[in-house]
């Protein structure tokens, strides 16, 4: 039988992370460990996340360790105790899975060996589709929905389940993204070691999205700009040139619109992801 873990990071959000771990008791497909890693929360305490996630182990980071951080910190408590998989199944707190969806992702990671990480098509609290399929649109390195029978270049975080084989040929999430550009870099790479990215069928993902990255207009600015230039120092031909009008872009709409901590985040991101 195929062993799955899954880390869901929670950052107060404990509402929307115990109808997450309530949706994965009931998957039909057995053989799953949930992993919870607090990371770094202030609402709530470690006694009240495991009560409100009795299917659930339970562990906490003292700082928020961003989402790579946080997810390093569970595979890493994983290894520690001896926790045995085939599978890591990545899921966002503000993800409700239908009870199928677990089975239809791995699923098609069997259909062949060196599939070594699958997504699904997200339906958005309220109604539309979230993609998960991915590309980065050159020259910027946008990160756009693919087109009809294109495939992924990455696989939107999210929702996302990696054969343990990929990787440990691939290595952890680089924890330099802090909370953007993390599973692009890691899908990157995995592409480049000859893993074979796939989209499932008939896995069922609700996905809200958003729910905490909107809390802060300067953090978020600051983390997805970071992110955006690290990546395109990684792979763009001309970083530069990839980075600076997007960047000029969105300074100038931040001040179109008066969202003064957003320019700033922008700013602040942008010098981070120089630094890095």
């Amino acid at each position: 039988m195929k062993k799955t873990l899954a880390v869901i990071l929670n950052r107060n959000g404990l509402a929307l992370t115990a109808e997450c771990c309530k949706t994965l008791a009931a998957q039909t497909m057995p053989g799953l460990f949930v992993l919870v890693v607090d990371n770094g929360s202030s609402e709530c305490g470690q006694d009240e996340l495991r009560a409100a996630c009795p299917n659930a182990a339970v562990i906490r980071s003292s700082v928020n360790l961003g989402f790579a951080g946080g997810v390093n910190f569970g595979l890493k408590y994983a290894a520690d105790s001896g926790i045995a998989y085939d599978y890591v199944w990545l899921l966002n707190n503000d993800t409700v899975c239908g009870r199928g969806a677990l089975a239809a992702l791995a699923g098609s990671l069997e259909s062949d060996p060196r599939n070594g990480a699958a997504g699904c098509s997200m339906m958005q609290k309220g109604g539309g589709r979230l993609p998960s399929a991915m590309r980065m649109s050159r020259p910027f390195y946008f990160p756009l929905p693919c087109r009809a029978s294109e495939p992924p270049e990455f696989i939107c975080g999210a929702c996302i389940l990696i054969r343990c084989e990929a990787l440990e040929d691939t290595g952890s999430l680089d924890e330099r993204f802090f909370f953007f550009f993390e599973d692009a870099d890691w899908c990157f790479r995995a592409r480049r070691r000859g893993w074979n990215l796939v989209i499932a069928d008939g896995a069922r993902v609700i996905h809200e999205g958003g729910a905490t990255a909107r809390r802060n207009s300067y953090q978020s600015s600051l983390h997805y700009r970071a992110g955006h230039v690290l990546f395109a120092r990684r792979y763009a031909a001309c970083p530069f040139a990839a980075v600076l009008p997007p960047l000029v872009f969105r300074l100038v709409s931040d001040l179109a619109a008066f969202r003064f901590h957003s320019f700033a985040g922008a700013l602040a991101g942008f010098a981070d992801g120089l630094r890095k």
